[in-house]
């Protein structure tokens, strides 16, 4: 069954955590601030570096399929400088 929007709503404004922050002072406000940050276990640097390294290996395992299915060749060609070299010259219409 799926909730609609005023549930949600509904849902949303009773949430416990909501009411401890609407309930307490200013001090309290930035405990729960901090518990919150706590709750981060992985930094967004960490994070980013992560998705970076997964976008490389991506890339790098999608050119070596890429080249030895679609290709024809050895997927282990794709890192030679000639292959690359011949690509280029067919992008730019010089052989």
């Amino acid at each position: 069954m799926t909730e609609t929007r005023k549930e949600r709503r509904v849902r949303q404004k009773n949430h416990p955590v909501k009411q401890e922050y609407d309930e307490v002072s200013s001090n309290g406000r930035e405990n729960i601030r901090e518990q919150w940050k706590a709750v981060r276990k992985i930094p967004i640097l960490a994070r980013v570096g992560v998705v970076l390294i997964l976008a490389l290996l991506a890339i790098v395992v999608g050119t070596m399929i890429g080249y030895s299915v679609l290709g024809d060749g050895a997927a282990l060609d794709v890192f030679k400088k000639d292959t690359w070299q011949h690509i280029f010259d067919i992008y730019r219409g010089v052989k």
